[in-house]
């Protein structure tokens, strides 16, 4: 789903060579990765309503359950009861979707066996559900908001 046209309303609080994070609540180093964080996290608080506390940034695998793993999630979305609802992997928007943010997301969902999975690279938003009675994952057509996705997840 192209987004670019939603992100860019964001205004993001940039000093310097720093940008504001809401959810870590600190200035980190800005780069044209962590825009796309960011504004993806605004889209994600702002539009499709899912509360602070239930995103995490920059968090590693071993944190959230794959012991010993340290690769990191870009942004991931926790349930009710704290469970991971979807994974979201971040790059900057002159890298393009192409197919290598796909298997890393992928390896994150394998990691964490996580139903829904989206890539977003400033551009578009691009999002997939397992579905398990074909055994693979198919693509969401829009962006759910968090409800949508919790009614997603089974």
């Amino acid at each position: 789903m192209y987004i670019n046209h939603i992100l860019k309303r964001y205004k993001l609080q940039i000093d310097g060579n720093r940008i504001y994070d809401p959810i870590r609540k600190k200035y980190v180093a800005l780069t044209p990765e962590e825009r796309v964080r960011q504004q993806t996290l605004k889209f994600m608080l702002q539009r499709l309503k899912v509360p602070a506390g239930k995103i995490g940034v920059e968090r590693s695998l071993g944190s959230l359950g794959d012991i010993g793993n340290r690769k990191r999630i870009d942004i991931c979305v926790f349930g009710l009861n704290d469970e991971i609802l979807a994974v979201i992997e971040c790059k900057a928007d002159y890298i393009g979707s192409g197919e290598s943010p796909y298997f890393q997301a992928l390896d994150y969902v394998e990691s964490l066996k996580v139903q829904n999975y989206f890539v977003v690279d400033g551009w578009d938003m691009n999002g997939y559900h397992y579905n398990y009675s074909r055994g693979q994952f198919d693509p969401i057509e829009g962006v759910p908001t968090y409800e949508e996705l919790l009614a997603l997840t089974d």
